[in-house]
């Protein structure tokens, strides 16, 4: 669907096939608010921040300047997380940590598709906190999700003594500091701190794999979001911990090594 027709779908709050199957005329007031979104879409600001939501697995969520905003790729890493979980363990409750939730669109995915599970979900950003929180009432699974609003390694560091988890996820910040500045504008526009993962991009995942086995039952697992070029590097960050059985991992669908499966 194009820009364009997106905009006015939402305006009109009708399908794409409505907006030819027969005459519709702005008002004046939606005339405006079409004329501020283009004006917003020409100074660089993304298309879901615009229109308020996105459509991620099935499920509506809202969307703004204080996430990221979930992408395709992050889908996949769901379904691999949904696979896992309902392997094995019947009825048996799922217990899950999702680092870094950001809009919520993870945890909110596996709590409505895993029903036996409980998402803990840690976000540094009470903005992106208060925001997950509004999406998890909104699908009525906010019984299913706890949120926590701290500092990842502090998070970490805690949490060990605290409780364990079938599953560890995350999709956390990975492009490289220097990166950012030649990201497209409308990346740009999204949360620096949701973008940055240090000098090599990598600082999140240091934190995350040497905290994880602590935290993780046995034969859990750790799964992961990564940039295109890091399996290499994940891969011996994992074997340098010396605390994981296996680390493999699966290509998306345009083929790049984007999820991270570690095994207890």
């Amino acid at each position: 669907m194009k820009i364009e027709e997106q905009l006015l779908t939402h305006l009109f709050n009708c399908r794409r096939v409505d907006l030819y199957a027969g005459k519709r005329t702005l008002t004046d007031e939606q005339m405006q608010v079409f004329s501020h979104m283009k004006s917003r879409l020409s100074q660089g600001e993304p298309l879901q921040y615009i229109l308020g939501a996105v459509d991620f697995m099935g499920i509506s969520l809202c969307v703004d300047e204080r996430v990221l905003i979930p992408r395709p790729e992050t889908e996949e890493l769901v379904v691999c997380a949904i696979d896992l979980l309902k392997q094995g363990n019947g009825s048996q409750i799922r217990y899950v940590l999702d680092l870094g939730t950001g809009s919520g669109n993870i945890a909110i995915a596996i709590a409505k598709n895993v029903l036996n599970s409980f998402v803990t979900t840690v976000d540094i950003s009470p903005a992106a906190i208060d925001l997950a929180t509004l999406n998890a009432h909104e699908n009525k699974l906010n019984d299913k999700i706890r949120f926590i609003c701290q500092d990842m390694k502090i998070f970490l560091k805690e949490e060990i003594f605290r409780n364990k988890y079938d599953l560890v996820i995350s999709n956390p910040p990975y492009i490289p500091t220097a990166q950012i500045e030649q990201l497209p504008c409308d990346v740009k526009k999204e949360p620096f701190i949701a973008l940055d993962g240090g000098e090599d991009g990598l600082n999140f995942y240091r934190e995350i794999i040497s905290a994880a086995h602590l935290l993780l039952e046995d034969n859990g697992c750790l799964l992961l979001e990564i940039g295109e070029y890091q399996a290499e590097d994940i891969k011996k960050i994992v074997e340098a911990s010396g605390k994981y059985q296996e680390c493999s991992f699966r290509k998306d669908n345009a083929g790049k090594q984007r999820i991270t499966i570690i095994k207890r």
